[in-house]
Parts: C-alpha cells; structure tokens; sequence
C-alpha cells in the first residue's frame, strides 16, 4: 500500500497521563465529555489490551484536513483542565521527546469484521528492521465534535515509540496490516502528519 500526506500540523505534542486503574469505558466517557464541553478534538492512546482497566493515557494531535488541528498551546490548556476536573497528573517527564510516535490500528482497515493482528506481529516486524524503540499495547480513542454531536472512535491498537530512521519501517508495516490511516509524531523534526492510503 502507498501512503500520502493527507494533513500536517507543525509542532510534536503529546501528554502521558496517570489515573488510578479504572474502567475503559468510564475513560471514554470523561473524554467524550471534554469535548463535548470544550469543542476540542481529543485523541488519546489507552494503554493495555482489550477489556483491561486503564492506568495510563497518551493525548497526542491528530490533523485533519477537514477540521484544521488546534494549536499545541490549545491541547496544553486542554490537558491541564483534564488534570483539574480529574485530579490525574501529567507525567510531563515521561513524554516522548525525540524520535517519533505512532499508533497503528490492529484492525485492517475500519470494517468490525476484518482480519485482526496482534501486538506479537508488531513486535516482530520492528525487531528484524531495527532497534531501540517500544511497543506498547493500547486503545486507540477519538472524540470530535460534528454539529453538536460527539463523534467517538476507538480500536485495538499498538503505540510505537521509535528512533524518526525507523519511519519508513512503520509506513511499510502500516501497509502490511492495511491500514486506511495513520498519524506520525516527529518530535526529532517538530511535526505531526496524518498519512492515508491513495
């Protein structure tokens, strides 16, 4: 599958935040509430497999051709109203700082019935093209507001942390699980671009 640049936003952002163990749908809801209060699109990474309690959340930027992507001084003031209205902390010390940042879906495409791989595929295919980056288990979540209405997403997916050398790397294995889009954090060069299939 061949990728193209379908949005980018200048600037790399992201916010680790800590929570007590709690329910992934309880999450979704508070997130699905900021953004019904705020107007702010929302995505975030919900680490830990499928059915676990959620401890750890990554907010990252997500642009958007259609929409525009708010500007990172807007996700800050959105992070720090999570942390007011919740109590959890930003672990601002365990962000990512370099390299780049990618969630992947584990889902071809966006149809429920389609083909699923795992965190052991992921894993593998990084470990024969390179070295020195993580991967981690997660919820992919979304949150936008469209007309008054929040329009949520959420998936199964990986989160991969990796050296900004490693992108062609995760473009081809992106294609090798046939995923319709994705979006790369570079904060080695300070940008983040949403990539679609042509």
């Amino acid at each position: 599958m061949t990728y193209t640049e379908i949005a980018h936003a200048n600037g790399a952002w992201s916010a680790r935040v800590l929570l007590p163990a709690t329910p992934f749908e309880t999450v979704c809801g508070l997130l699905k509430d900021l953004t019904a209060h705020t107007g702010m699109p929302i995505t975030a990474f919900q680490f830990g497999g499928d059915g676990d309690p959620v401890d750890e959340l990554l907010l990252v930027r997500d642009p958007s051709r259609t929409h525009g992507t708010p500007e990172v001084r807007e996700y800050e003031t959105l992070a720090t109203r999570l942390t007011a209205e919740t109590g959890w902390p930003v672990a601002s010390a365990h962000s990512p700082r370099d390299g780049i940042l990618v969630g992947l879906g584990l889902r071809e495409g966006f149809e429920p019935g389609a083909p699923q791989h795992s965190l052991t595929e992921v894993e593998q295919h990084l470990a024969e093209r390179g070295t020195c980056w993580r991967c981690r288990a997660a919820r992919l979540v979304s949150a936008r507001l469209v007309g008054g209405d929040v329009q949520w997403y959420d998936e199964v997916g990986a989160v991969v942390e990796a050296p900004a050398e490693m992108t062609p790397v995760i473009e081809q294995m992106a294609g090798t699980f046939r995923q319709d889009r994705f979006v790369v954090t570079n904060f080695s060069n300070g940008w983040t671009r949403a990539l679609a299939t042509t």
